[in-house]
């Protein structure tokens, strides 16, 4: 039974892959049981408990995934986000001593924290904090070629050319590791998706370690774009990556040191914030969609419940636009809240050269303010496009 996090691992690949619904449960169930047996009956593993976390979420139940997550920890009063940083400082100043006094056995084992990373961007939407986790297993085990592989797959998402220098280097030493598991593949599936951007452009080369990301250009994210247009992606990957490509133009348009990336705001259940800036003296919470559908009401009640705990505006950006009633939802929410609503056409001037966001923003706002209207589509061409 020391070993059932192999099936709750199992259990999640099926979960990732998106394999029948009723399957799916059916083996999360299961290996729920089987993994909380082990842990009544005395195993302690910190696999285990990642492994059951993971399940646990992936039934839907955050709140239980997050408190066996803290029992990775012996001191449980901890949250688990301040449990794993303080083993991530131990593992950072080599103080294996303390982490072994601190933690149950299996936290300095590298799966255990590609499975944390996982987590993370799976059920937190978190790429920052899972490149972090990433990154402490690969200095735990550099020869790891799944946590390589999964290092590389958000450096791709993150798509400025030090990020995609970083990711081909990683993706090359998946390759020559994983000939000691010839079963793992699956880095040529990422190495793909690499070399249909980089296609485009040529990264330059970097020094090596951890990347330190930079601002990117107007162009480079004006490149990644296109890849996204061209359809060479789709579905939950391409919606994660037009995340990135949104934060970056907004670091570019605002300032880097007034733009945050993802995280969490505490709403009754937490929430996710893809993004969020300061101009003028107000905060702007933004959310960020790709679907192939326009756009609903429900998504903009969801939206809406972010925005209350703090004096800011929302700004909501969908490619396949809205539907009516995602509108007049909007209007019928401005009465108390700015929420601000951005299109694909609108999106595609940017980077077309044709518009400027803070000129669109700057439309928006004015029209609201005069009439309600957070939807005013900007047809009309701006001069003086982004350089």
């Amino acid at each position: 039974m020391s070993e059932s996090f192999l099936f709750g691992e199992a259990a999640m690949q099926l979960w990732h892959n998106k394999y029948n619904e009723d399957t799916v449960k059916e083996a999360l169930l299961k290996a729920q049981a089987i993994l909380q047996e082990a842990i009544d009956v005395g195993y302690e593993n910190a696999r285990l408990y990642i492994s059951l976390a993971n399940v646990e979420a992936a039934l839907g139940n955050t709140t239980s995934a997050e408190i066996t997550l803290r029992k990775i920890s012996r001191a449980t009063a901890l949250s688990w986000v301040d449990v794993i940083e303080q083993a991530r400082k131990f593992i950072d100043d080599n103080d294996m001593d303390a982490l072994i006094d601190g933690f149950i056995l299996g936290i300095a084992d590298s799966s255990s924290w590609n499975s944390l990373g996982t987590y993370s961007i799976s059920f937190l939407n978190n790429d920052e904090m899972g490149l972090q986790l990433y990154e402490t297993g690969r200095r735990l085990n550099p020869k790891n070629s799944i946590i390589l592989t999964n290092l590389s797959r958000v450096l791709i998402r993150i798509g400025n050319e030090e990020s995609l220098s970083l990711a081909k280097k990683y993706l090359h030493q998946a390759a020559q590791y994983s000939t000691r598991n010839r079963a793992f593949v699956w880095w040529r599936d990422v190495k793909s998706q690499l070399d249909n951007i980089t296609g485009r452009h040529k990264p330059s080369p970097i020094a090596l370690g951890p990347p330190s990301f930079q601002k990117p250009s107007f162009k480079n994210i004006q490149q990644r774009f296109e890849v996204l247009l061209a359809g060479q992606i789709d579905g939950q990957e391409r919606g994660r990556l037009f995340e990135t490509i949104f934060r970056d133009l907004l670091k570019i348009t605002f300032g880097p040191d007034v733009v945050y990336g993802s995280h969490l705001v505490t709403v009754g259940s937490e929430r996710q914030v893809d993004a969020s800036f300061k101009w003028r003296n107000f905060y702007y919470r933004v959310e960020v969609k790709w679907h192939d559908r326009p756009v609903g009401p429900d998504k903009i009640d969801i939206f809406r419940t972010i925005l209350k705990t703090a004096e800011v505006r929302g700004i909501f950006v969908s490619m396949s636009g809205y539907t009516n009633d995602a509108i007049v939802n909007a209007i019928d929410l401005g009465k108390d809240r700015m929420i601000l609503l951005i299109d694909g056409t609108e999106i595609k001037s940017i980077f077309q050269g044709t518009n400027r966001l803070e000129l669109i923003l700057d439309r928006k706002i004015d029209t609201f303010q005069r009439t309600g209207n957070p939807y005013d589509a900007i047809k009309n061409k701006v001069n003086n496009a982004t350089e």
